[in-house]
């Protein structure tokens, strides 16, 4: 799925036809693409870790979708005011750092197929976009950015391009929200001589397996990269329940940990071992 690139037939889209998603939805996630690779950029070794989503605003009940809420990591506070303050960018994409804190990148548009099949594209603008400050105890700063241009039968669709430190344990991505989800992905990339033990959440029936497997060698990154990619399809929204505290342990989700890497300068490979 490639960024701004849609048709007439992807505004297309019937409730009615997908028995197993709530008929009362207000919107519907049409793909959810989720990516995160590590590697050596510089002179440093980092985690990238890139979401992309597009959904379909259905009525009048999916517009606050087009608020979107991310934290992202930060090693110590940073000011909102002085990270908005060095905000750059332009044409709905924007570069957000601070002094301590990861780098993100956000990129957000909405799309609304006019009556003559012609599609009307309005960009994130740098005045959308918020910020609110980490906390001593946090060490997160979160984002928050408003879609504009967005009605009844809008696509929205946004990315957002977190770069931190490298972490032995992967993000955790989850394939359920509370919206139905028609394609959701997981790409994960890593060291081809490395190993990660799979680690699922929530309610799934099947095991969740790498689909495809590849081996790339890309500019920024030093050596050989394995990539295994997840797919699930057609997941049903996980509606929030009153007097359960953690709902995250009920949605479908996915976690990659580092179980046995290789050591070049001593030719042999380590296993971690659990505490």
């Amino acid at each position: 799925m490639e960024f701004g690139e849609l048709t007439a037939s992807d505004f297309a889209f019937d409730i009615n036809d997908h028995p197993e998603f709530d008929k009362n939805t207000g919107a519907v996630i049409l793909c959810d693409y989720g990516q995160e690779f590590s590697g050596v950029y510089g002179n440093y070794l980092q985690t990238r870790t890139v979401i992309h989503r597009r959904i379909l605003i259905l009525d009048k009940k999916g517009l606050s979708h087009a608020n979107v809420e991310y934290w992202f990591r930060s090693m110590k506070k940073s000011n909102s005011s002085d990270m908005l303050e060095n905000m750059s960018g332009k044409y709905g994409s924007f570069w957000v750092t601070g002094e301590g804190s990861g780098i993100l990148r956000v990129k957000a548009s909405s799309y609304f197929l006019e009556s003559y099949c012609s599609i009307t594209t309005t960009d994130l603008q740098k005045e959308d976009i918020h910020l609110l400050d980490a906390s001593e105890l946090v060490k997160k700063n979160k984002l928050v950015f408003s879609i504009p241009g967005v009605k009844t039968g809008s696509i929205i669709e946004y990315t957002l391009t977190e770069v931190g430190e490298f972490s032995l344990l992967a993000r955790k991505l989850y394939f359920q929200h509370t919206l139905p989800c028609l394609h959701s992905e997981y790409r994960f990339a890593f060291k081809e001589t490395d190993s990660y033990a799979i680690i699922t959440t929530g309610l799934v029936k099947t095991k969740l397996k790498p689909i495809g497997t590849s081996i790339t060698s890309p500019q920024f990154i030093k050596y050989k990269t394995k990539t295994n990619k997840f797919v699930l399809e057609y997941i049903p929204a996980m509606k929030w329940q009153p007097y359960v505290s953690t709902m995250d342990n009920y949605r479908i989700g996915l976690m990659l940990q580092l179980n046995r890497y290789y050591v070049r300068r001593h030719q042999t490979e380590r296993q971690i071992k659990e505490h």
